[in-house]
């Protein structure tokens, strides 16, 4: 990403699922998509987006991650779970509908999903930044630090590939 050439727009994530994204459970994979009931818009497809934490807490599906697949979920007052913050930048990759085995009424969500996948994920360091919606434009200052910080974590990432 060059500077000042791709447009990061920002995308806000209602906690725990930022939590899923960052602290994997032992022997499972980091979660690197975003669960919807809506389909992504096409326009969106291989932008990049800068991942937001809200101050709003799923208790379903932290009960969910918890009691039926087994992932506990620290409190939403845990320092684990911060919000208003950006902590990593992606790029959306392809939208998925889900089709599941599992009857609708079994889940917690009760309608079908779609899944936004996300690539090159990467995690920066947090930036603090009140959102205007689930998807925004980042104010000018935050989007300058965003792209610093993720240019610095790229280049942590390549020293340590090298």
């Amino acid at each position: 990403m060059s500077e000042g050439k791709i447009p990061i727009f920002g995308f806000s994530l209602t906690r725990p699922w930022p939590w899923t994204m960052l602290t994997p459970p032992p022997g499972r994979a980091p979660l690197r998509l975003v669960y919807s009931t809506y389909a992504l818009p096409v326009e969106r497809l291989d932008t990049y987006v800068a991942l937001h934490v809200n101050i709003n807490w799923d208790a379903t599906s932290a009960t969910y991650l918890n009691e039926t697949l087994g992932i506990e979920v620290p409190e939403r007052t845990a320092p684990e779970q911060p919000y208003n913050v950006i902590f990593a930048v992606a790029q959306w990759v392809a939208c998925v509908r889900e089709y599941s085995a599992l009857p609708l009424r079994q889940r917690p969500w009760h309608q079908p999903l779609y899944h936004w996948l996300l690539g090159r994920f990467t995690i920066i360091q947090p930036v603090p930044c009140m959102p205007n919606g689930n998807f925004f434009r980042l104010p000018n200052e935050v989007l300058q630090t965003v792209r610093q910080r993720y240019r610095q974590a790229q280049s942590i990432l390549t020293r340590k590939e090298a």
